[in-house]
């Protein structure tokens, strides 16, 4: 089972396209921070929490002493120095060895320069459709909704994976 840890704003694309619970069912262990939570608006928390609450997510939350390793934890980018959420699931996922699933350029260039595997939210609707969670059309139709409740998706992206889509090879 792969090992992925969750930034805010993929979390924000399934809340907004309605396919957290497809999140769950792919073969993944998912892990977030107690930072991310904090991000999110009440009602966008209490989508999740009923995950939280059977163990599907799992919510990492740090002592005082992994708190001075996050902050100490060298970066690059001034956004993910600023971004606590940012930092501390960089540092998860580095930790863990786990894939992160994060849509901020910014902690995706600091993720590839440490070389932990990084993938945004194209690549996870992706694997719902390679998964058998969802068939072409759906996914299809997910990521056209993509590209309306996210305006700074790549959407040259987005229609490269639709394109794959409609003319497998």
């Amino acid at each position: 089972m792969k090992l992925v840890v969750t930034d805010t704003n993929v979390f924000i694309d399934l809340l907004d396209c309605k396919l957290v619970r497809e999140l769950f069912e792919l073969p993944f262990e998912i892990h977030t921070t107690e930072f991310v939570l904090q991000e999110l608006f009440e009602s966008q928390f209490a989508v999740l929490d009923s995950f939280i609450e059977t163990g599907h997510l799992r919510v990492k939350k740090f002592d005082e002493l992994e708190m001075k390793v996050i902050h100490q934890f060298q970066v690059m980018s001034k956004g993910v120095q600023k971004r606590i959420a940012d930092r501390s699931v960089l540092y998860l996922a580095d930790s863990l060895g786990a894939v992160l699933l994060g849509g901020d350029s910014d902690l995706r260039k600091e993720a590839e320069k440490r070389q932990v595997e990084v993938h945004g939210s194209i690549w996870l609707f992706e694997q719902f459709y390679l998964e058998k969670i969802q068939s072409a059309e759906r996914t299809i139709n997910n990521l056209e909704k993509l590209i309306q409740v996210n305006p700074r998706i790549p959407t040259h992206l987005v229609r490269e994976s639709i394109q794959k889509l409609v003319n497998p090879t």
